[in-house]
């Protein structure tokens, strides 16, 4: 953890069998100038313990972004893991990330967790360049608070929102799932979470939700 106004470090352990956290690993950012958080990579056959994992902005009367922390388990299918993961943000910056591949998954087809406070706002797709944008079709995108921006147009493997705002700034994001639970009630489901932004989200079936 870093104690001044710089960003949090980065920590990466990879372990062919299992890792068991009970203790705590931090990539905090700056305590005294709001220092945005870091980031952790995570690779394992199996994550587990009760410990800490946190890439936090520390405090900052600037603010200071959330990091990210990322898992990544090659045998087991779901986290067990029972600990706390957080990727806090301070003030109004961004919220950091957290993404989880398991076994199961194809590499890129985990699910990134966006989950900024009411009073947050987040970059989606967090980089502008095509490489980056393109590595999102096999992801699964999940929105449980906040405002998620989008800036480009780009595709998801899926996308769940469970409360939280995406405004689509006149950007199209198709979504690739041809499974998803509520592929058929799409708009009923989730046109309270879309505000106004002159865009798109456009399922891979056809369905069209226009934002006007």
């Amino acid at each position: 953890m870093n104690t001044t106004g710089c960003g949090g470090g980065q920590v990466a352990i990879a372990v062919g069998g299992t890792l068991k956290i009970d203790g705590s690993i931090n990539a905090g950012g700056g305590a005294s100038g709001g220092g945005a958080g870091g980031s952790i990579w995570l690779t394992s056959g199996t994550l587990l313990g009760s410990g800490t994992i946190a890439a936090n902005c520390i405090s900052g009367a600037q603010g200071g972004a959330g990091g990210r922390v990322a898992i990544y388990q090659t045998v087991a299918t779901s986290l067990g893991f029972t600990g706390s993961i957080t990727v806090n943000s301070v003030g109004s910056s961004g919220a950091g990330t957290r993404y989880y591949q398991y076994a199961n998954k194809e590499e890129g087809g985990g699910t990134i967790y966006f989950a900024p406070g009411t009073d947050k706002a987040t970059l989606f797709p967090m980089a502008d360049d095509g490489p980056a944008k393109s590595a999102y079709s096999k992801a699964t995108i999940n929105l449980s608070s906040g405002t998620l921006y989008v800036r480009a147009d780009t595709k998801v493997k899926d996308i769940n929102i469970t409360g939280g705002t995406i405004n689509l700034q006149g950007h199209t994001i198709r979504v690739l799932s041809t499974t998803h639970k509520d592929g058929k009630g799409w708009y009923a489901t989730y046109a309270n979470c879309v505000t106004e932004g002159g865009g798109k989200i456009i399922w891979v079936k056809g369905l069209a939700v226009t934002v006007r």
